[in-house]
């Protein structure tokens, strides 16, 4: 079963897909070649090298403390090696959320070929569609929910600090989980607990700090992309 998995995989990426990926994989070379990643001439001009037929380039509208987390793809020639490790990571993502969801809601319910083995509750977020057409395109969907599982996982086991550093990775895309730092907020206030929040802003910091290294001029680059009529098209980035 793995092996064919494997094979798919593998052969899928050998095809050159041209869906979310090429955006990281354009983003992240920018960022390495000390180039603008959130420039629309420059990203377009690379999409299109890359095989990318559209009139209008997909951009990487993510902030820049994302930027650490794309910036290994940059380190790598081949497109189809990029992309095969890009999706690598992704399955993990989904297959330890997985994992860490089941251990949540089943704890010791051990349901034959459902939750009685380790394998089984990796596998489970597998049967869920969107889960499957989410990897093949490439997103980073699975990054924020590893980020919103883990968070439930330690929160759950009275581990703030790792609680608040996978939180964090839910702000790939600040705009999809808004309400639940809300309610994480006021839940703070209400028991007076500052160390998930703490912990989630020092993750970000520290990812920030790391992205003004890679780029020094990143968040005015970001800011620049913002005022574009880009967003007018893309309103949910």
């Amino acid at each position: 079963m793995m092996s064919i998995v494997a094979v798919v995989l593998v052969g899928y990426c050998l095809a050159h897909p041209i869906h979310d990926f090429v955006e990281y994989w354009t983003a992240a070379h920018l960022l390495t070649a000390h180039q603008n990643p959130y420039s629309l001439g420059e990203v377009f001009t690379m999409e299109r090298e890359a095989g990318f037929e559209q009139s209008v380039p997909i951009m990487l509208l993510s902030p820049p403390w994302a930027l650490p987390l794309i910036a290994p793809i940059g380190l790598i020639n081949s497109y189809a090696l990029g992309c095969l490790l890009w999706m690598i990571i992704l399955i993990a993502a989904v297959a330890y959320s997985s994992r860490l969801l089941m251990d949540v809601y089943f704890g010791e319910l051990r349901i034959p070929e459902i939750s009685d083995t380790t394998f089984y509750r990796c596998l489970f977020a597998f049967t869920f569609y969107p889960v499957l057409l989410c990897l093949r395109y490439a997103q980073t969907a699975p990054l924020m929910l590893l980020g919103t599982a883990g968070f439930l996982y330690f929160d759950k086991k009275a581990r703030p600090i790792l609680a608040g550093m996978f939180m964090a990775l839910t702000l790939i895309k600040p705009q999809l989980l808004y309400l639940v730092w809300l309610a994480l907020f006021l839940r703070s206030i209400q028991r007076r607990q500052w160390r998930i929040l703490a912990s989630a802003a020092g993750f970000v910091a520290i990812l920030s700090v790391i992205a003004l290294l890679l780029d020094p001029h990143s968040f005015q680059q970001y800011q620049e992309l913002t005022k574009t009529q880009y967003l007018q098209a893309y309103a949910s980035g």
